[in-house]
């Protein structure tokens, strides 16, 4: 995999652009309608995972930087003050600690297109089921159990909950 350094980015969006760009995808992806509940949970995951209208160079679920095809080339991106929880404790890092390397998409299509595969076909297919079920809890445990993110599940679902509603 060949890696390519890029700016940072902050990338706005309305809510309602946010959702109207996930349903085109899924439509472009697997040829049906998601539910309002489906595109729910995933927009609550960008907002726990970046923000009500915004993101990082238009990467809604903040996908690090993976071990993709070899002969890929994959921009990136570097996020000042990444944290993580580790052994119990919030650990801060700054750029260029590779925990700060996230990917980056020259458009919120492509980032969601990511997204969607990511979530529905590599490496955290198993929470997939529960976007299906628009069922926050559920997407928050099987993303925790895949190691998806540190923070303590109640704390991720209480965050995708006030975003959902």
């Amino acid at each position: 995999m060949v890696l390519k350094l890029v700016e940072t980015i902050q990338t706005k969006f309305s809510k309602l652009e946010l959702c109207e760009a996930l349903i085109r995808a899924w439509y472009a992806e697997y040829g049906s309608l998601p539910t309002k509940e489906s595109v729910g949970v995933l927009v609550a995951q960008n907002g726990i995972e970046s923000g009500k209208d915004y993101c990082w160079n238009y990467n809604i679920g903040n996908s690090k930087v993976g071990n993709d095809n070899p002969n890929k080339v994959i921009e990136y991106m570097q996020l000042k003050n990444t944290w993580e929880i580790i052994n119990g404790k919030k650990v801060i890092f700054q750029p260029p600690h590779r925990a700060t390397w996230f990917r980056s998409f020259p458009t919120l299509s492509e980032g969601i297109h990511h997204h969607l595969a990511l979530l529905k076909n590599q490496r955290y297919k198993i929470a997939w089921t529960a976007v299906e079920q628009g069922n926050v809890p559920l997407f928050a445990h099987l993303l925790r159990q895949q190691g998806y993110y540190t923070a303590p599940e109640v704390d991720y679902v209480r965050g995708m909950m006030a975003h959902y509603n």
